[in-house]
């Protein structure tokens, strides 16, 4: 079988892809993409979803509604429901949701604080097979770690962090995706009746490292401000970096570390889960009331990476090559985008985009590593393409923009920033101003009563 644009050889003849815009053209797209016979399943699916949004025919009824006074979360095709307890899954009986599993009532203490849910790929094969299916990590209140079926809500593993009094662990997220999972522990700011007047804890944050496909733990380290500055006040990781900020928020620094490295430069002694360990006393690790041992202590700064100031602590790297955006000290609402090699400013990189919103604006990479950066306002979303003339210079230049404001546009004496820094006259709505009142009240309603609502189009 041979593919050219959107039509297709075989050895019984050509046959020729439906236009999206030609009538029936849904079930046929879904029928020649159940049998993998299109170009790009993910660009199908994005047609297909538009034409059923914006086709003035589709008419919508509500088949099924839940309510809950908690978030209701949805990841991978599955619902849960107070704080993690109860999981639905979207195609059940009748093809509506329907309960998959209940997790037993938990006492406030005990209460999931965070969670992550992993359905991807393997890339080993493991000697169990129940340790291979789907699970989601909970993180509870009294610093268990507990891995659960994400199919059957089955209890695989749990692993005990140590006594709340040592650390509080809060926050469970992924150092590398589908591989390491970090634990991170509540920030230490305050200062306690130990400490002398005016002097922070040394300790900001604690962390621990655990592997998944098996589950094994790998280090704690603790986040000392004589290893990494007195003025030390943001921990965070992500995508195999160790991010410290530096100073206060609005004039602070960001300082990028090799979080791997810093685990293999500071450990001072494995530990296996189950296995006895000296540093507790002989005691299991990872059982009650042992915990885990702290088995990662660093003498020395590591090596920096990379270094930057910005407000909020903010930086987001991507971009081929790599770029960073960040918000200038002092410069709420400003974004900059930047070589990650040189620091230097590309060509148009100085964003600047006044609203009359009171919703802040964000500048991010497209998720689907193109490179493509997405500044997202309340009025409208614009797409950047990051190119390379032949000189070598890299200009940030529009490539179009999605207008969310429809009513009548009059002109305004608000100044805009251009990537030149020249001034330019700015057009808006006075709608969402106006509007207002009625906003605050739908919002405070929003926020008393989460609701879910699935759809289908009307047969």
């Amino acid at each position: 079988m041979v593919q050219e644009k959107d039509t297709i050889f075989t050895r019984t003849g050509e046959i020729k892809m439906p236009k999206i815009g030609s009538q029936y053209s849904v079930l046929h797209g879904l029928w020649y993409r159940e049998l993998n016979l299109t170009g790009s399943n993910y660009r199908l699916s994005l047609k297909l979803l538009h034409k059923l949004i914006c086709d003035k025919k589709s008419s919508f009824l509500k088949i099924w509604e839940a309510h809950s006074k908690q978030p209701i979360t949805c990841e991978d095709g599955k619902l849960y429901f107070d704080n993690y307890h109860t999981c639905l899954t979207l195609c059940g009986r009748n093809s509506l949701p329907s309960t998959l599993y209940k997790l037993k009532s938990r006492s406030k203490e005990k209460r999931i604080e965070d969670c992550i849910v992993y359905s991807g790929p393997l890339f080993k094969t493991l000697t169990e097979p129940k340790l291979q299916q789907a699970f989601f990590l909970a993180l509870t209140g009294d610093n268990w770690l507990e891995c659960y079926s994400n199919q059957t809500g089955e209890l695989l593993q749990q692993v005990y962090l140590g006594p709340t009094a040592r650390y509080k662990f809060r926050h469970v997220d992924w150092e590398t995706h589908g591989e390491q999972v970090v634990i991170q522990s509540v920030q230490n700011q305050s200062v306690t009746p130990t400490t002398q007047p005016g002097i922070r804890p040394r300790v900001l944050e604690a962390i621990a490292m655990f592997s998944v496909f098996p589950m094994e733990f790998k280090a704690l380290v603790e986040i000392d401000r004589e290893v990494f500055g007195k003025d030390c006040n943001h921990v965070n990781i992500s995508e195999g970096l160790l991010i410290i900020g530096v100073g206060n928020s609005a004039t602070g620094r960001v300082r990028l570390y090799n979080f791997v490295q810093v685990v293999k430069e500071g450990l001072m002694f494995e530990a296996k889960l189950q296995q006895p360990c000296e540093a507790l006393e002989k005691a299991l690790v990872g059982s009650y009331p042992a915990g885990i041992p702290l088995n990662c202590k660093l003498k020395a700064p590591p090596q920096l990476l990379f270094e930057v100031s910005c407000a909020d602590y903010t930086i987001h790297v991507g971009g081929h090559p790599f770029h960073f955006i960040t918000t200038p000290p002092r410069h709420d609402g400003v974004f900059q985008v930047c070589s990650l090699a040189s620091s230097v400013l590309v060509e148009n990189g100085y964003l600047n985009f006044p609203t009359n919103s009171t919703e802040p604006d964000s500048v991010t990479f497209h998720p689907d590593d193109s490179g493509r950066i997405v500044y997202n306002s309340a009025h409208n979303i614009k797409i950047f393409d990051l190119k390379e003339n032949g000189q070598g210079i890299t200009s940030l230049n529009n490539s179009f923009e999605l207008s969310m404001n429809n009513g009548k546009r009059r002109k305004q004496g608000l100044k805009l920033g251009t990537a030149r820094l020249r001034e330019a006259k700015k057009t808006f709505s006075s709608d969402f101003v106006m509007s207002c009142e009625g906003l605050i009240q739908r919002m405070k309603a929003v926020m008393e009563k989460s609701t879910f609502m699935t759809t289908k189009q009307d047969s």
